[in-house]
């Protein structure tokens, strides 16, 4: 049988330390793919360690002192990263993709979860970082608007406070090399018409991925809408797809009562 391809994962610092990616290649995941929701800790200048791991460390649930011990720091740029992963040699292929809050981080520093519009340096910036990530191979560029996506002291992620004109210019860069996609935690902003959008610009498949495809009892029939209506993009010749679950998912008794739970599964598209 062909190994399971995992679209969503966030090993990106376990990596540093555990080739084996416990526990997915024994649960026979022969590819991973990293960076998702833009977390990530690749750029990162080296006194900016610390916050990009506080932050990775409450937004995906991982025990802190366990990165900051963990984590092999023999890189800062997007290209060292993924040669440090060459010489790591991974169990499994991976394919990592360049981050949103990660970069943000990267240029903005910690104001990166306070300060909504960057300057035109820092902006100039984060799209150098895009554009040389997917010159050292990066398979395309991932973000969220997701409001569930807090870091470090409740604040929010990076990218979830950067305005819809920061990410658009910023997903344009996969325009100019023809190759990559685009994965996204939507969130409410992150509408279909507003993922057909970067599509349609920047001609790239773009990825869904949402807790709002699961099933609501309050609302059965919200979830398939999404499918719907990303089937009718890709009828207009503009591919946005969700990263979806296998098996029914919902919240609870009274949906709408509770916070949503996060975009952590990504199995089927």
């Amino acid at each position: 049988m062909p190994g399971i391809v995992d679209v969503h994962t966030h090993y990106d610092a376990q990596v540093t330390w555990d080739p084996t990616l416990s526990p997915s290649v024994s649960l026979g995941v022969t590819t991973a793919i990293m960076g998702n929701c833009g977390f990530g800790i690749a750029p990162c200048p080296a006194p900016l360690r610390e916050t990009m791991l506080r932050n990775l460390s409450v937004v995906e649930g991982m025990d802190l002192e366990a990165l900051l011990a963990g984590t092999r720091w023999s890189f800062e740029g997007f290209a060292e990263y993924l040669d440090a992963l060459e010489r790591i040699g991974p169990y499994a292929n991976v394919g990592v993709l360049a981050g949103h809050s990660a970069i943000r981080t990267a240029v903005m520093g910690e104001e990166g979860s306070t300060k909504r519009i960057p300057s035109s340096e820092q902006m100039a910036a984060m799209q150098a970082h895009v554009r040389d990530a997917m010159k050292a191979g990066a398979a395309g560029f991932a973000s969220s608007f997701s409001p569930n996506h807090s870091g470090w002291a409740g604040r929010p992620m990076p990218s979830t406070i950067a305005e819809d004109e920061e990410l658009k210019v910023l997903a344009g860069e996969l325009k100019g090399f023809r190759r990559g996609i685009f994965v996204m935690a939507t969130g409410p902003r992150g509408t279909t018409e507003f993922m057909e959008a970067i599509a349609a610009e920047t001609g790239r498949p773009v990825f869904m991925v949402t807790v709002l495809t699961m099933h609501n009892r309050a609302h059965p029939g919200r979830g398939l809408q999404y499918y719907e209506r990303c089937a009718q993009a890709t009828a207009r010749g503009h591919e946005v797809y969700i990263h979806t679950s296998c098996q029914p998912l919902w919240l609870g008794e009274n949906d709408e009562a509770k916070p949503a739970a996060p975009a952590f599964i990504a199995s089927l598209t």
